[in-house]
C-alpha cells in the first residue's frame, strides 16, 4: 500500500506482510512530491489501471498524478514524475478547490471530497471537468477510499470525517471499486538469463510464479493465467494447467505454467502476466512482469 507523510511531501511504499497477522509494517521511501500546498496530505489514491498515484494536499485547488515507474506499466515515465495536474471544476466550469479526499472511480472518473463543503463530487480524472455531485456528507469530509470488500457484493465510497472519528459509506455502481491487483514475482523461462525467445516459432514458454516470504504461489488459479493475453496449456488427460516446483532453489514451491503461443511477445522487451487467485483465496487479480529478449 502507499502512504504519504504528514510533513515533507514524502511518499512511501508500505509493506504490511501477512494481512491476517498483527505486526509491524515497513515503509520504504519512494519519492518526494514537489507540489504547492499544505504539507498535510489528505488525498491519496492508487490507480491500478495505469500504475499511478493521485495525491492532494489538504484543501487544495488541484489533484496531482504521479508515475509509479515502469515495473508494471512500461509506458510510464520514471518513478515520481508528475504526469498531470487535475483541477476539479464545478457545474459552471469553475475551479472551486477545497479538495481533500480522493478516490479512483470507473470510466475515467475521480471522486473528490471537498473539505468544509460536505460534498463528494465526480469529475473527469484527466481534465477535472464536472460530471456530477455524488453525495452530501454529514461531517467534514477529509479522506475517501473506494471499498469493494466491507459491504460485498455491494461497493461503496467511504468518507472519513475530520474531527468526529466517524466515516460514512455511500453505495456506488458495481465495478467502481475493483479488487486491488496483487503484484507477484515471475520468472519467464526459469533458469535462463537473459530470457531470450524466438517468437516466430509459436512455441511454448514456461513461466514461473514465485513463492516468497509473503506470497504462496499455490494460491494462484493456473487456468486464469495469461502472458500478454496468451493462455496456458492444459496437460493431456490430467487436465492440469500447472505444476508446483522449486525453480529458484529457495526451498519453496513455485507455480510453473506453459504459455501456448510465444508469438504474442514479438517486438516486446517486457512481458506482463495476469491472473487471479483461486476463489477460496478471494479471487484477487495478480500481475507480474519480467524482461525478455527476442531472437531470430
Amino acid at each position: 500500500m502507499w502512504g504519504a507523510e504528514e510533513f515533507g511531501f514524502r511518499v512511501s511504499l508500505i509493506t504490511i506482510g501477512d494481512p491476517t497477522v498483527s505486526g509491524p509494517a515497513t515503509a520504504t521511501f519512494q519519492f518526494t512530491a514537489n507540489v504547492e500546498g499544505a504539507q498535510h496530505i489528505d488525498g491519496l489514491a492508487y490507480d491500478q489501471s495505469d500504475d499511478t498515484l493521485y495525491y492532494s494536499p489538504d484543501v487544495n485547488l488541484n489533484v496531482y498524478q504521479f508515475s509509479l515507474g515502469t515495473a508494471f506499466n512500461p509506458a510510464n515515465p520514471p518513478l515520481g514524475t508528475l504526469m498531470n495536474t487535475v483541477t476539479p471544476k464545478n457545474a459552471l466550469g469553475q475551479a472551486d478547490g477545497s479538495v481533500s479526499g480522493v478516490a479512483i472511480g470507473s470510466a475515467n472518473t475521480l471522486y473528490i471530497g471537498r473539505d468544509g463543503a460536505a460534498e463528494i463530487r465526480r469529475i473527469d480524472k484527466t481534465t477535472g471537468a464536472f460530471i456530477s455531485q455524488f453525495a452530501t456528507t454529514s461531517g467534514r469530509v477529509e479522506d475517501l477510499t473506494c471499498d469493494p470488500v466491507t459491504y460485498a457484493p455491494k461497493e461503496a465510497i467511504l468518507a472519513k470525517d475530520a474531527f468526529q472519528g466517524i466515516y460514512e459509506a455511500f453505495e456506488v455502481e458495481p465495478g467502481t471499486c475493483p479488487l486491488p491487483v496483487l503484484a507477484v514475482e515471475i520468472d519467464i523461462k526459469p533458469g535462463s538469463d537473459p530470457n531470450c525467445i524466438n517468437a516466430d516459432d509459436k512455441g511454448i514458454i514456461p513461466v514461473a510464479i514465485l513463492t516468497t516470504d509473503t506470497f504462496d504461489a499455490a494460491t494462484v488459479d493456473p487456468f486464469s493465467v495469461t502472458l500478454e493475453g496468451a493462455g496456458v496449456r492444459v496437460k493431456g488427460k490430467s487436465g492440469n494447467a500447472g505444476s508446483l516446483e522449486d525453480v529458484d532453489g529457495d526451498g519453496d514451491l513455485d507455480l510453473v505454467v506453459q504459455i501456448v503461443d510465444d508469438s504474442v511477445l514479438t517486438g516486446k522487451d517486457t512481458a506482463i502476466l495476469n491472473g487471479n487467485l483461486l476463489q477460496e483465496f478471494g479471487g484477487t487479480p495478480i500481475k507480474g512482469t519480467d524482461s525478455i529478449c527476442i531472437v531470430p
